[in-house]
């Protein structure tokens, strides 16, 4: 695994905004946008659930990664893998 998380690989803060912030203003957005789409009938209740859902179980294994990474525990990284990868390949 290169990265546990595209946070690690991103390269960009804003003078307003670090990288940590970025990452969690990202997911606020996508959990609005889709609470925004399900209001106004541009996608279905259960589409909308399903995102939901994937949205905040993402943001879990993101604080997960992160504490990891703080302890720098690499080897419990590896395990998470498989599931990290189940989380990008299925986001909804």
């Amino acid at each position: 695994m290169l990265s546990p998380s595209w946070k690690y690989s991103l390269n960009y803060e804003t003078s307003w905004m670090d990288r940590d912030q970025l990452v969690k203003a990202t997911y606020k957005a996508g959990l609005s946008l889709n609470r925004l789409k399900a209001k106004y009938g541009l996608i279905s209740p259960k589409r909308a659930a399903s995102m939901e859902k994937s949205i905040l179980l993402t943001l879990q294994m993101v604080q997960r990664i992160d504490k990891l990474v703080a302890w720098g525990n690499e080897n419990e990284l590896s395990h998470l893998a498989p599931y990290i990868d189940w989380l990008n390949i299925h986001p909804h």
